[in-house]
Parts: structure tokens; sequence; C-alpha cells
């Protein structure tokens, strides 16, 4: 009597199978490791721009002047005069749309920013290798004693943020020199 054996057919059913899970769980890795990547790419992406973000997009070039009158010993100011270039690593940016606040102890001012281009292509965007005087002006009051003036005696501190559409905040704080005339009109002081 003859015996058949099924062996045969079972091995290549179980190798068929086997074959159907190989593929399967190939198709599934890919799926992963894509997700994988594109996690990646999108969190190198949002890195960038948060370092974007965080770095400073203006460095000072030069020294903070004010400009006001000294009646008494105190100094009102009525304009500040900052120099500011792009800094090495920031992309050039609209430099009529910034903004500026002014600090002292006492208060905080918004400022009217006005920029003159110094040295520069024309433009109003400010790029690598050019610089800006900003005249920070019409200074209104946002905190602090109610009818308060940007007024300073020799000595106190002052604290200017230029706020860039793009990029971290320029901050720049001085102090008013401690030798300045009892009284004058419309005088400049060098803050440094």
């Amino acid at each position: 009597m003859k015996v058949h054996t099924r062996s045969g057919i079972t091995a290549l059913e179980t190798a068929i199978i086997l074959v159907a899970f190989v593929i399967a769980a190939s198709a599934l890795a890919f799926v992963v490791l894509n997700l994988g990547q594109f996690t990646v790419q999108r969190t190198q992406e949002a890195t960038t721009r948060g370092l974007q973000q965080a770095a400073t997009a203006l460095e000072l070039s030069g020294s903070v002047h004010a400009i006001g009158d000294i009646a008494g010993g105190n100094f009102t100011i009525e304009q500040i005069m900052v120099v500011v270039k792009l800094a090495p690593a920031a992309e050039p940016f609209d430099i009529t749309r910034l903004s500026a606040r002014v600090m002292t102890r006492e208060a905080v001012f918004n400022a009217t920013v006005t920029p003159k281009e110094l040295k520069g292509d024309g433009d109003n965007l400010i790029e690598q290798g050019e610089t800006f005087r900003l005249v920070l002006s019409n200074f209104s009051l946002v905190a602090g004693p109610v009818n308060s003036t940007l007024t300073l005696t020799p000595g106190s501190w002052l604290k200017i943020e230029i706020i860039p559409p793009v990029g971290g905040i320029l901050t720049i704080e001085r102090m008013v020199p401690l030798s300045i005339p009892e009284s004058a009109t419309d005088i400049a002081v060098d803050l440094g």
C-alpha cells in the first residue's frame, strides 16, 4: 500500500505564509522609518525657527546718544539715537517695522522709531554691511506714575529695547553720566 505524505505541500504553504509575513513586516517597517524621518525633519525645522527667533537680528554699532533739555539737574529726554547693524547670521528685514520700548526704574514708555540709513543701498531692508541710525522719539507712557515723562537724573538707569519683526530683542542698558550740565537746551548726551 502506498502512503501519501503531504509534507511537501505543507512546507510550501508554510513558506508562502512566512514570505507574506516578511513582506507585511517590511511594509510596516518602511512606514515607521518614513514617519520617523518626517518627524526628525519637522523637529529640525522647528529648532531652526526657534533659534532664529531667539537670536537677536540686530547689533549695536556705535554709541547711544540722548537729546533733550536739562533743568535743575534733571535730564528730560526728547530723542534717543542708536546706530545698529544686522547680526552676522540674521536674515535681512524691513527696518521700518521696528518698535521700541524705553524703561526707567519708575516707568515704561513706547517709542516711535524712525530709521535713517547711514551706509547701505537705499532701500528699507537692513542687510549685511549696512548701518542705520534709529531715532527713538514720541515717548508714550505704558506703565508708571500718571503724567510721567522720560526724565532722568545723573547716574540713573535706562533700558532700551529695540524689537525687530523677527528675531530676539536688542536690549541696551545705560546710565546717565554723573557729570552733565545743570541746565541746557537741546543738548546731546553720550550714554556710551
